[in-house]
C-alpha cells in the first residue's frame, strides 16, 4: 500500500510528489539492512518479526493520522525500519527447522506469497482509497500489520536453523 499510494497521498498533502519520501524510505531500508544486518539474528526470528510488524503498524498509523508532510516523513522512517527488518526476519521464521534439502522450496514459496500479497494488497487498498480516502489506506495497512502480529503470537517458538550438510 505504501508504494502504491504514497505518491497520491503526497500530492493530497500539497507536495509535488513522493520522491523525497521514497528517498527517505530507501535510505532507511538500505542503512538498516547493511548496518543492522545482524538484528534479526540477535533478536531471533519471532521477536524480530514481531518488532518489524509493530514498526510497520506504527509507521503506517503515523502516516494515516498525521495528515501533514512531516507525518508522511516521520511515518516513512518508522515504516521503513519495519520493512527493513520484516523480510529477513519473516524469511528466517519460515526456514527455521526446515531441512536443508527443502529450504530453497520454502524460500521460493515465501517470496511467491509475498509477491502475490503485494499485488492483492494494492488492489484491495485501491477499494479502501476509493471508499474512504488515502489516509484510510495507511490505517488499513496498519491493521493488517497488527493482524499479522496477532497471528505471529500464536506461532510456536521456532526451532534453530540447522546448517546444511556438506556434500
Amino acid at each position: 500500500g505504501f508504494s502504491a499510494f504514497a505518491a497520491l497521498y503526497a500530492r493530497d498533502l500539497g507536495l509535488d510528489g513522493a520522491g523525497a519520501a521514497f528517498l527517505v524510505f530507501s535510505l532507511v531500508v538500505v542503512s538498516i539492512r547493511v548496518l543492522g544486518r545482524r538484528i534479526p539474528d540477535r533478536l531471533g526470528p519471532k521477536r524480530a518479526s514481531a518488532t518489524a510488524l509493530a514498526l510497520l503498524a506504527i509507521g503506517l498509523t503515523t502516516i494515516g493520522l498525521w495528515n501533514e508532510p512531516a507525518g508522511l516523513y516521520a511515518g516513512t522512517v518508522v515504516f521503513a525500519a519495519g520493512q527493513a527488518l520484516a523480510f529477513p526476519a519473516l524469511l528466517m521464521l519460515a526456514v527455521a527447522g526446515t531441512p536443508a534439502s527443502e529450504r530453497s522450496s520454502v524460500v521460493g514459496t515465501f517470496t511467491a506469497c509475498a509477491d502475490v500479497g503485494f499485488a492483492i494488497g494494492a488492489l484491495a487498498l485501491g477499494g479502501v482509497a476509493a471508499a474512504a480516502g488515502y489516509e484510510s489506506v495507511f490505517l488499513a495497512g496498519a491493521l493488517a500489520s497488527l493482524a499479522g502480529a496477532f497471528l505471529l503470537a500464536r506461532v510456536p517458538r521456532p526451532v534453530s536453523i540447522q546448517p546444511a550438510e556438506a556434500s
